[in-house]
C-alpha cells in the first residue's frame, strides 16, 4: 500500500463535507428531521478523521506515505502530485504530466458554485478550533475563534 492523507482546514473541510451529503438528501426529498441524527455522526466522524491517519500510519512507518497540505495541492497541483510520486516512489508518466500541465493551466479561472458556512450546522469555529488545536498549530490554519482571540490578547 501506498498511503496519501490530505490535510484542509477543518472550518472548511468539516462544513463542505456536511453540505455535500446534505444536499444528497435534500435530493431524495428528505427534511433535516430525518438525516438530522446522521448529520451529527458524520460531524463526530470528521473531527476523528483528523486524527485517525496518523495513530494508524504510525503503526505502519515502512509503507509508503505523505501527508499533503490541500492548500498546496490548490495552489500548485503539479507540483503537489509530483511531491507525492516521489514520496509514494512511483513514477509520473511523461504523459500523466503533460495532463497534468493541461489541467492546471485550465484550473486557473476556476471558480467554484458551491457554497457552505459553519453556521449552517450545530458546530462553531471555537469548537473546531479547540478540539483541533494540535492541527492549526501544526499546519498554520488561520484561528478566527476564541483560540486567536487568546492568542492575540496575550500578545503573542
Amino acid at each position: 500500500a501506498r498511503i496519501a492523507v490530505m490535510m484542509r482546514d477543518p472550518a472548511q473541510c468539516i462544513p463542505s463535507v456536511l453540505k455535500l451529503v446534505e444536499i444528497s438528501w435534500k435530493g431524495k426529498g428528505w427534511k433535516r428531521v430525518d438525516y438530522a441524527r446522521s448529520l451529527q455522526i458524520l460531524t463526530d466522524i470528521s473531527f476523528e478523521s483528523f486524527h485517525h491517519p496518523a495513530q494508524v500510519l504510525s503503526r505502519h512507518s515502512a509503507t509508503p506515505q505523505i501527508v499533503v497540505d490541500y492548500r498546496e495541492l490548490t495552489t500548485e497541483p503539479r507540483a503537489t502530485v509530483h511531491k507525492i510520486y516521489r514520496a509514494l516512489g512511483m513514477t509520473l508518466t511523461e504523459s500523466f504530466d503533460q495532463f497534468l500541465q493541461a489541467q492546471e493551466d485550465g484550473e486557473k479561472s476556476h471558480n467554484t458554485e458551491f457554497h457552505y458556512s459553519i453556521e449552517d450546522y450545530e458546530l462553531s469555529r471555537d469548537k473546531i478550533e479547540s478540539q483541533l488545536s494540535d492541527f492549526y498549530d501544526a499546519y498554520g490554519w488561520p484561528r478566527a475563534g476564541i483560540m486567536s482571540q487568546a492568542t492575540q490578547s496575550s500578545g503573542s
